[in-house]
């Protein structure tokens, strides 16, 4: 261990109690067992939205509020219209060369 840099910091095994040792390895062990037992859960990516949702399909966060022109597709939120690129519709991948905001 060293503390503020001078070499009189470090703590030399030798100096540890050993039931100290023993203590910080089995703590140690203790830690390395807890974190196998967690469990493991694989989540999808791309998490499929239910039908008829009317949220942005690539944030999956905001209401979709932009229609994507030509393809007519009312997809992405205003953020996403915005940002995404390449400017390709999520839906039917047909490029799009501008949104429209649609007020409900």
């Amino acid at each position: 261990m060293h503390m503020n840099g001078n070499e009189d910091d470090f703590i030399l095994e030798e100096e540890l109690d050993p039931d100290m040792v023993n203590m910080m390895e089995i703590d140690n062990r203790r830690r390395e067992v807890e974190i196998q037992n967690i469990p493991f859960v694989q989540v999808p990516i791309n998490l499929p939205l239910p039908p008829n949702s009317n949220i942005c399909v690539v944030c999956k966060d905001l209401e979709r509020t932009h229609a994507l022109i030509p393809c007519g597709h009312k997809a992405l939120c205003g953020n996403c219209a915005e940002l995404l690129h390449p400017k390709r519709c999520p839906l039917c991948k047909a490029n799009f060369s501008s949104t429209l905001r649609i007020w409900s």
